[in-house]
């Protein structure tokens, strides 16, 4: 039987340069229809996110990839390479993954320890404003902002008597820094 194509379908070309192979890390999703998968096909493709600039062009990609659905009701079955906060079996948040995968790997990392202490409440802006680094330790953290404040003011002969761990717990309890993973961030 053949099937009847409600729309344009891609070309091998455009297949190409939208397909996920495995071989790079960059986000990407499994994309099929409600449609075919109630059906008990898995009729479908991993995309490439990176390879688009805008949502709206990656969804006409993906009602093209299923060119013989009359009403191609999108299912997005897996992803990989991004975090799952911005992942939904129906939609996504696509600017989201997009400046997430813009991120350099160390700031990737630390975003994800970021979005484990605040949640839903965090973004990639927030996270500019609130990054600190990366810390041996928060004491070693509560040191060194300290001194860059106070150094001139402590002499040199009672540095080695402050209890670092005291002051950063000032610190944490006080509002002001949390520490998520190794890595230090403002609350404000």
């Amino acid at each position: 039987m053949k099937k009847t194509l409600y729309r344009e379908p891609l070309t091998a070309a455009e297949i190409e340069l939208h397909s996920n192979n495995y071989e790079n890390e960059t986000p990407a999703v499994y994309v099929g229809t409600y449609g075919k998968y109630n059906d008990g096909s898995l009729d479908g493709m991993w995309v490439d996110l990176s390879t688009f600039d805008a949502y709206e062009d990656f969804l006409e990609f993906c009602e093209r990839l299923h060119a013989d659905d009359p009403d191609p009701e999108l299912m997005f079955q897996d992803f990989e390479c991004f975090p799952r906060e911005y992942y939904g079996e129906s939609h996504l948040e696509f600017n989201a993954i997009k400046e997430w995968y813009e991120l350099g790997e160390d700031e990737r990392e630390a975003f994800e320890a970021y979005m484990g202490y605040e949640g839903e409440d965090a973004t990639i802006e927030k996270f500019h404003e609130c990054y600190q680094g990366k810390w041996d330790s928060p004491e070693d953290f509560a040191e060194n902002l300290y001194l860059e404040i106070y150094g001139h003011e402590i002499p040199d002969f009672l540095q080695g008597y402050i209890d670092w761990s005291a002051v950063w717990r000032n610190l944490d309890t006080a509002g002001d820094y949390f520490e998520s993973d190794g890595y230090i961030f403002s609350r404000y």
